[in-house]
């Protein structure tokens, strides 16, 4: 995983193909002659674009037109250069372009129309058009500004801090452990800290627990010093919210795996439920096709209580209000239906060991198949 990306800015290419005493004519069109000069606009540039802004002839301004053709011609792959060569070759006479047309014509049939000489401030649907052809043009900037030489572009592949967290985790879980990657992986859990302390599942996005507590354990296992100004603000937070113990289900089954919370902290989930039938009210293909690649292989996990290896036998008991072991509401009671799955999840536990060997491993046979 690269934590780290450099890219080649490409210069601006091309030049202006409209030609700018044209525009500027349009843009001095009187607003009651917008057919004649649609038709001429048409006529002179020639481009299936300008389809669209004869079409809105009726409608839209004249001015507006000339800045509409513009604006379909950069999306269907014109010169980026358009809207700076209008600009400047018609500088001194201050006739094109949005800004000066938006405050001398009114933008739709509807819309307020403005009077130019007095200098008068916008109508307010003009000021929001201008704005948002700035913010196009912005952006259409900042794409081309991270454009390769070569044509190309090419972005990091982002997800949230738990996929380069539980990377860490998983080396550790099977002490096979690449230093060299690791050291990137911590880097780069540590330039995405938030500034509430924790981790968010998006970018500047609010804290979330789980993410936080796999974050933190993953750089514990990576060798940061749990002293450490990151680390200090990281366990504050998530304390703050509850600790470890109130984190999802699938952190809870990662931390029983590694020893750092007892089983019954997690759901009892028996890899039999891969023979349920169909007519079952809870079968797995009645679950969506992405919570199947994860449910099946946690089945084989939990029910064979699968430990990590954890070579250096790193904890995280500083991220419990209570301690795990002594934790009595891993599942709050929320209500009837949550009452009722508490229930089928004890007599599930306590039926476990009667379970046939035989139906075990066939159920183990399918999941493996499965997968």
């Amino acid at each position: 995983m690269s934590i780290e990306s450099a890219y080649d800015r490409a210069p601006a290419q091309g030049t202006a193909t409209q030609k700018p005493a044209q525009l500027a004519a349009v843009g001095t069109t009187p607003s009651g002659q917008t057919e004649r000069a649609s038709a001429e606009l048409s006529a002179t540039l020639a481009t299936p674009e300008l389809a669209v802004a004869e079409m809105a002839a009726s409608d839209i301004a004249v001015t507006d037109i000339a800045v509409a053709e513009i604006a379909v011609a950069e999306i269907a792959g014109a010169d980026r250069a358009v809207a700076g060569a209008i600009t400047a070759d018609t500088a001194s006479s201050e006739v094109a372009g949005s800004e000066l047309a938006a405050s001398r014509i009114g933008i739709g049939a509807g819309a307020e129309t403005v009077g130019w000489e007095g200098g008068a401030k916008p109508a307010p649907a003009v000021r929001g058009a201008r704005t948002l052809e700035r913010a196009i043009l912005a952006a259409r900037d900042a794409l081309l500004h991270q454009q390769h030489l070569n044509g190309h572009w090419s972005f990091e592949l982002e997800a949230d801090c738990t996929i380069p967290a539980e990377y860490i985790l998983m080396m550790h879980y099977l002490d096979e452990i690449d230093g060299a990657l690791e050291v990137k992986l911590a880097r780069y859990l540590r330039a995405h800290q938030a500034r509430h302390g924790g981790w968010p599942l998006y970018h500047d996005g609010a804290f979330d627990l789980s993410c936080s507590v796999k974050a933190y354990y993953a750089l514990k296992l990576a060798g940061d010093n749990p002293q450490a100004p990151h680390m200090q603000r990281a366990r504050q937070a998530i304390l703050q919210h509850g600790g470890a113990a109130r984190s999802n289900v699938f952190t809870r089954i990662t931390l029983a795996m590694f020893g750092q919370v007892p089983w019954r902290a997690v759901p009892y989930i028996p890899v039999e439920i891969m023979l349920l039938p169909r007519w079952f009210p809870f079968q797995l293909y009645k679950v969506s096709y992405w919570s199947r690649t994860v449910m099946v292989p946690l089945l084989v996990l939990c029910t064979y209580r699968a430990r990590a290896r954890n070579p250096r036998a790193i904890d995280i008991r500083e991220l419990f209000v209570v301690p795990p072991e002594h934790e009595r509401n891993y599942f709050p009671a929320r209500g009837r239906l949550n009452s009722l799955f508490m229930l089928l999840d004890r007599i599930g536990r306590s039926i476990d060991p009667l379970i046939p060997r035989r139906i075990r491993q066939r159920a183990v046979a399918q999941a493996e198949q499965w997968i």
